[in-house]
């Protein structure tokens, strides 16, 4: 579904990582981990080409013989973290369907595919109660799950979400996790998302891309199973702190 190839990351006087290679299997749930500045917004935003590579391939294969090298808004869906929303005068229906933007023609007009869209995006999401609310008169656990709706209007194959538990409580953090778990499981969607929450995502990703601190030599992004990277020393060497159970 995703590949990285010889992926170099950062900035134009700073590489924040090179030779970055990993994948991501159709309708897996994968968890991008690793401590504050190791790298991860950055591959993040590069991924979703919000900023360029430096060197190096990310090819999208949507599983319909469309193998695509430059990935666009009809590839990938992004769900930013709470502080990059904008709460502006938009009803919980109306966030979803901009959703459909990437498929807007000139006229902006919507059709019967982009209402179908947005309909079944609010049902998977369970946010049909909320659909005439306002987006800042709801709690941050229902906002997330709209944002998630959004994303799952736009019917792209892959889905990327930066820190989607942030800032939310216990109940809405396993409610957020568990959304996440179903979308890869009954709906066959791919999902990567950073996170720095080990007691929720390592329990329910199917596999994670584990970033080392920027001072290891060689390989910086490693790939597997939780239980792969715990018995390795992976996840020892990124936490000091974590203990296996």
């Amino acid at each position: 579904m995703l590949l990285l190839q010889h992926l170099s990351i950062g900035y134009r006087r700073h590489r924040v990582a090179e030779g970055l290679n990993a994948s991501l299997p159709t309708a897996s749930l994968t968890a991008l981990i690793g401590r504050n500045g190791s790298g991860k917004s950055t591959l993040i935003r590069t991924v979703c080409g919000l900023q360029a590579p430096i060197e190096g391939k990310i090819i999208v294969d949507g599983g319909d013989g469309n193998v695509c090298h430059r990935p666009g808004p009809r590839d990938i869906a992004v769900v930013l973290s709470m502080t990059h929303y904008a709460t502006p005068r938009l009803t919980v229906e109306e966030a979803v369907a901009l959703g459909r933007l990437p498929y807007a023609g000139r006229t902006g007009h919507t059709t019967p595919a982009d209402h179908h869209a947005t309909e079944r995006a609010i049902r998977q999401c369970d946010i049909e109660p909320l659909r005439r609310r306002l987006l800042t008169d709801i709690s941050d656990g229902e906002r997330q799950r709209v944002m998630i709706a959004r994303a799952l209007a736009q019917e792209t194959p892959l889905i990327i979400l930066d820190e989607p538990t942030a800032f939310l409580d216990y109940s809405a953090r396993v409610q957020t996790m568990r959304l996440l778990r179903r979308l890869c499981d009954e709906e066959g969607k791919t999902l990567l998302f950073s996170t720095h929450d080990l007691e929720i995502a390592l329990p329910a990703a199917d596999r994670l891309w584990a970033f080392l601190p920027p001072e290891t030599s060689g390989t910086r992004l490693i790939e597997g199973t939780a239980a792969q990277l715990a018995t390795e020393g992976t996840l020892q060497r990124i936490f000091p702190e974590y203990q296996q159970e």
